[in-house]
Order: structure tokens, then C-alpha cells, then sequence
């Protein structure tokens, strides 16, 4: 496969390729985990309605972003929606911010695209893929565009009716399908996208959402509720549930001039948020949230997830010693996963050199980062040099 100048740029800083191809093509030892949170969680338990939380915990370098980014690659050919969140360059205050950074990535034309689609279905097998209006299609089964027009109202009305969403979230859905499907209202579509991201809104535009039956907004005591509605809405739109991955947590320890990023309150509201997804498993339906964070997120510190009581005592079950890796703990320690093969990085080595040496390049882009990389990491910028000089 060709490798894109991007691609090769972030193997030769060490860091996971963007390609998901590229991403499965130099990974090493997915039996040891991807294989499992695939069969165990992606294709049954969260498919049928369950949901789950994973802490991933390494030190820098060691494949977190790796394997989290694998995840998400499997859950997308299985049909999921995916979201890759970092607590770099997000704030994740509390609930509802964590669902406006979610809807941001799930609300749009693909999910328009995707209840019009299903409704359609609903009407007559076609290959309608929901970008424009529907009469069209069905015109020659009716005897008038206002026959065809009612008889698409119908199903969408009856699509959403018996769905366990709450009147506001049916409205969402009723007004976007037939917005699309039949009065090819864009305006419509864009007011109520910004209704579901949780936008706050002024009263101009809040008059607009009336008008269309959109009432509520967005706050900490109904953002479960919104949650879980978003996954029912993409599942409606024919995805298999949410996975979402948030990554970089550690940013709660780190400091910049000198000046933690994150002030203690700020660290201790993503505590009480992780706390909060840890909890809400048993009433969500259908999704997977992967966390990941250097080591230092579950050391002794008054920032770290060790010194909020109330998710340290969820967090203590997974922390039981194995002296191997234990793919099964809801805890994972990816630097026991790193070390659980002689072979994993000679392997490593071998697979990027020979990927790179078949491009046939001259040259590749120079950087610095080698003298602050990981182990890992070193191999990954090895491979990439060894690869040009090989050719």
C-alpha cells in the first residue's frame, strides 16, 4: 500500500498513522487484547445493549493511542458510530460537555442521511441514501405527489413512535427525515443538528426551535437522558451503538510555565466525570467508552484518580497484581501488553522497515523527537530510516 506523507511523518515522529489499513498493518500481537474487546464487547455484549468502560493506563509511548485508534478502526467496519476525543484540546468539565464534544462528532449530515435511509426502507427496498428528497422514488406507486408525500409522513411518524426516546428526541427525528425526505428544508435540518449538540441558543433561535417543537436544552441534570438518546438516534440510523475514545488524560497532571494546566477543581471534575461513565453503564445502552492516561492518572497524587474516593473504589477491582497481561481487566496495563512477547518490537521493526523500504523514497521528514521517545517508539523512528536506506 502507499504510504501518504502524512503517514510517514507521524511514524517518523513515532506516533500512530493516521491510515486505518497502515494502523493494522504494523500492529503486533492484537490477539493479546483487540481481538478480545472485538468478539467479547464489539460483536455481542455492546451489540445487544450493553455498555462498558476501559481504562487504559501506560507510561509515554508504550501504545495507548495505538490501540485505542485499533478499536475504533474494528468498531467502524462492525458499523459503529466512533469518536476519538483528547483531554488536550477539549474541556471535560462535566457531562454535558462531554456530550456536546460527542454530538459534535455524531450530529450531522451523516446522521440525517442515516434515519432517512431507514425510513425509506420502511416504504420500499431502493438505494435511496437519504441526500435529497424521496417522492421522487415512489411517485409511480401513488397517484399524486400529495399520496406519496403522506404516505412517507406515516412511516416516519410510525418509525419513531415506538422507540423508547423521549417526545423531544422523536420531534428531532420526525423533523429532519421530513425535512429531507420531503420539503427539502436545510434550514430546518441545521436548527435542529444545533438543538441535539446541546448549542446553547438565543431567543431568536430559540423561537425558531419552538416553532419546529424542539423545547428543553441541554444541563447536568438531563445530559444521561441526552446521552443515551444520541445512541438510540444512531442506532436508529442503522449504527450498532457509540464507542467513544478519550485519550490524554494525564494533561490533569502536567504543567505548562510552570502553572498546572488543569486547575484542582478542573482535575477533579473529569475524577467525578469518569466516575459518572463508570456508574451510568447499567442505564446507557449500546456504547463503549476507552480512557487512557499515563500512570501518573492512578499514582499517589492529589490530582490523580487515586485521590477521588468515590472512582477509586471502582477503579480498586481492577487493579489486582498479575505478573502477566490480563486482557479481561476493565484496568488494562498496556505496559504489561507491550511486554508480553521477546518478539513484540524486533517484530515491530521488521514490518514498518519493510512497509517504508516499498515506497522507494529518497528522503523523509527530518525531526527531533527521537531523544525524548520511548523505547517503542525509538523502534518505530528506527524502522522508518532503515526502510528509506534499505531501498
Amino acid at each position: 500500500m502507499s504510504i501518504t506523507p502524512t503517514d510517514l511523518y507521524l511514524l517518523s515522529e513515532g506516533k500512530p498513522p493516521e491510515s486505518e489499513d497502515l494502523l493494522r498493518l504494523i500492529t503486533v500481537g492484537r490477539e493479546l487484547w483487540v481481538d478480545y474487546i472485538c468478539e467479547r464487547y464489539l460483536r455481542n455484549y455492546i451489540a445487544k445493549g450493553g455498555s462498558k468502560v476501559k481504562l487504559l493506563v501506560g507510561e509515554k509511548g508504550t501504545g495507548k493511542t495505538h490501540l485505542l485508534r485499533l478499536v475504533l478502526a474494528d468498531a467502524k467496519e462492525l458499523r459503529y458510530k466512533t469518536v476519538y476525543l483528547s483531554a488536550r484540546s477539549c474541556r471535560l468539565s462535566d457531562l454535558p460537555a462531554l456530550y456536546r464534544e460527542i454530538a459534535e462528532k455524531c450530529v450531522g449530515e451523516e446522521l440525517v442521511r442515516g434515519l432517512c435511509r431507514q425510513v425509506a426502507q420502511k416504504i420500499k427496498d431502493t438505494d435511496y441514501d437519504g441526500s435529497d428528497s424521496f417522492p421522487r422514488f415512489i411517485y409511480d406507486e401513488f397517484h399524486s405527489p400529495k399520496m406519496a408525500e403522506s404516505r412517507i409522513r406515516k412511516e416516519i411518524a410510525n418509525y419513531f413512535r415506538d422507540t423508547d426516546l423521549n417526545e423531544n428526541f422523536k420531534t428531532f427525528g420526525y423533523v429532519v427525515t421530513n425535512s429531507r425526505m420531503i420539503s427539502s428544508s436545510t434550514s430546518n435540518i441545521e436548527i435542529a443538528c444545533d438543538w441535539l449538540r446541546g448549542i446553547p441558543a438565543d431567543r431568536e433561535v430559540t423561537r425558531h426551535r419552538k416553532e419546529l417543537f424542539l423545547y428543553g436544552s441541554l444541563n447536568r441534570s438531563n445530559s444521561r437522558d441526552w446521552l443515551n438518546s444520541l445512541i438510540l438516534l444512531c442506532k436508529l440510523a442503522g449504527y450498532s451503538g457509540l464507542i467513544v475514545a478519550i485519550d490524554d488524560l494525564e494533561v490533569i497532571m502536567e504543567k505548562s510555565d510552570r502553572k498546572y494546566i488543569f486547575t484542582k477543581n478542573q482535575a477533579l471534575d473529569i475524577c467525578e466525570l469518569v466516575r459518572q461513565l463508570i456508574d451510568d453503564t447499567e442505564l446507557l445502552s449500546g456504547c463503549m467508552f476507552l480512557l487512557s492516561g499515563r500512570k501518573s492518572i492512578i499514582e499517589d497524587n492529589n490530582r490523580s484518580f487515586r485521590s477521588y474516593d468515590a472512582l477509586w473504589a471502582r477503579l480498586q477491582t481492577g487493579l489486582a497484581e498479575y505478573r502477566k497481561f490480563n486482557p479481561f481487566a476493565d484496568l488494562v496495563d498496556i505496559d504489561k501488553h507491550l511486554a508480553s512477547s521477546d518478539r513484540f518490537l524486533v517484530t515491530i521493526f521488521e514490518r514498518i522497515k519493510e512497509l517504508v523500504a516499498d515506497q522507494k523514497l529518497e528522503t523523509i521528514p527530518a525531526t527531533d523527537s527521537r531523544a525524548s521517545a520511548s523505547e517503542l517508539q525509538k523502534i518505530v523512528i528506527d524502522a522508518v530510516h532503515d526502510g528509506v536506506r534499505k531501498r
